[in-house]
């Protein structure tokens, strides 16, 4: 066993301590104590779970057998009188619900190709309309130059101040005519 020496020296005195070398490796992390503590914590818990799940079981089926032979006597009869009623539950469960379903997944199951075609096509056209929108934006870019930003009302009123107006032009008003009947009264 090798052994570390080590030397502190204050001023009036010094010391001497030895300490193994090996010493601080025999020490575990937290971290493993604390697995250790969940894991056994977890096998408790699983040990007491499963003995509460024996015990209901056990008492579960010490109620359940009274009430099964009761059950297996009292049933023959019952379902020979029920039985219009399970028949014709089963045929309205048949008719009203297993029948649509099994039309229903059968007719998904035969669309579901021509939906996956048209839900790519859709979306490949998209891809395409847009590539299309920004190619011929610059295009127009690079063919007229960029756009004049201002508002389109500004622009017309700009239109009209500049028209110049004609020497000597006459003013011309329109005057309301009279009804028809008022003039040949």
């Amino acid at each position: 066993m090798s052994t570390v020496t080590i030397l502190s020296t204050a001023p009036p005195t010094s010391t001497m301590v030895d300490i193994p070398a090996n010493a601080t490796s025999q020490a575990s992390p937290p971290i493993v104590y604390f697995f250790r503590l969940v894991l056994s914590f977890a096998s408790a818990a699983y040990s007491a779970l499963l003995l509460s799940f024996s015990s209901a079981w056990s008492l579960f089926k010490t109620i359940l057998l009274p009430v099964r032979s009761l059950l297996t006597t009292f049933s023959s009869p019952l379902l020979y009188i029920l039985a219009p009623v399970i028949v014709l539950g089963r045929i309205l469960l048949e008719v009203l619900i297993f029948a649509p379903y099994s039309l229903m997944t059968g007719a998904a199951r035969e669309v579901y190709p021509i939906y996956v075609f048209i839900g790519a096509t859709c979306i490949w056209a998209a891809f395409v309309g847009l590539c299309a929108r920004g190619v011929t934006h610059y295009m127009r870019l690079l063919m007229f130059g960029p756009e004049d930003t201002t508002p389109t009302h500004e622009r017309e009123s700009a239109k009209i101040a500049e028209v110049p107006r004609a020497k000597g032009a006459k003013k011309v008003s329109i005057k309301e005519e009279t009804d028809v009947k008022t003039i040949l009264r």
